[in-house]
């Protein structure tokens, strides 16, 4: 059995940050007269470690567990189990994946890798920038013109030489879908935002897109609020990233750098607009570390 290469190490919040203030209402809904519960920012699955305190409805949680399970389960699942994120239901965890190869005899065929031996297959969607910071006109469909993906290509000689494998044929896995992935991204840089200025310092943008409901035009449009770019640099100490900035238009833009060790693209949203612009935020910055074994 292989090594694994990498583990993810997540720090608790008090080692990165002061305690999270406790809202005291839903801050997608605004209902203040129900149960709360803590909403994760960067979600758990992920990774996160930091939190908002009573901050979310039962409602309202459904609704983001819902695309955040999406993307960790289906999309995300062999680089979370890679690198050991963290799972509520570890029996769940999938020890193996299959991949379609040609072996050393010529044969073709599915085979079931278990994952200390699988290489780490990540893919991100590429997006443009967003189109409110370029003035483009909206448009109500999941297709994103000069979109892309972006790939972590996977090193297979390790296991080729393991299994006998000549060929990798095809990776038998979905491709991320982008719907779900941007209202991940934005539910991320709202409670980012949240954390930093404070629930009733935004005039929020994207929660209507975070819950799926189509009040504006915009709200259905997931390249109106939400684009990426390449990185500038590889870092080499850092699975996530996440800075805020604050325009001088006030738009409040949270960057977002998911897998940045592995150089995958930075992800911006534009959150809102910040109604006093003399509040310094909290933090401005938020990292989870890995470790390598070798």
């Amino acid at each position: 059995m292989l090594a694994a290469a990498i583990i993810f190490r997540a720090r608790s919040d008090t080692t990165l940050h002061p305690p999270a203030p406790i809202v005291g209402k839903c801050i997608y809904c605004l209902n203040d007269s129900v149960p709360l519960s803590k909403e994760h920012i960067i979600p758990k699955g992920l990774g996160g470690a930091l939190s908002l305190r009573k901050a979310s409805c039962s409602s309202c949680r459904d609704i983001t567990s819902s695309f955040e399970t999406e993307c960790q389960h289906r999309y995300l699942g062999i680089a979370r189990a890679k690198l050991r994120m963290p799972t509520r239901r570890k029996w769940e965890r999938p020890s193996s994946f299959p991949i379609r190869v040609r072996l050393t005899n010529g044969e073709e065929r599915e085979i079931t890798v278990p994952i200390e031996d699988f290489p780490l297959m990540i893919a991100l969607p590429i997006l443009p920038v967003a189109k409110i910071s370029r003035n483009l006109p909206i448009q109500s469909s999941d297709q994103v013109e000069g979109g892309g993906f972006w790939t972590r290509l996977p090193n297979f000689e390790v296991m080729q030489r393991a299994f006998g494998v000549l060929e990798v044929e095809e990776y038998l896995g979905p491709s991320v879908a982008i719907r779900p992935f941007a209202r991940m991204l934005a539910k991320i840089a709202y409670c980012k935002a949240v954390y930093d200025f404070g629930c009733d310092n935004i005039t929020p943008y994207v929660v209507n897109f975070v819950l799926g409901k189509q009040v504006r035009d915009s709200d259905s449009d997931v390249n109106y609020y939400i684009g990426s770019n390449p990185p500038d640099i590889v870092d080499n100490k850092n699975v996530h990233r996440i800075r805020v900035n604050v325009e001088k238009n006030g738009f409040i833009t949270v960057y977002i750098w998911l897998f940045a060790a592995f150089g995958a693209p930075v992800y911006h949203v534009v959150v809102g607009k910040i109604i006093n612009m003399d509040v310094k935020p909290r933090h401005t910055s938020l990292s989870s570390q890995y470790k390598t074994l070798e």
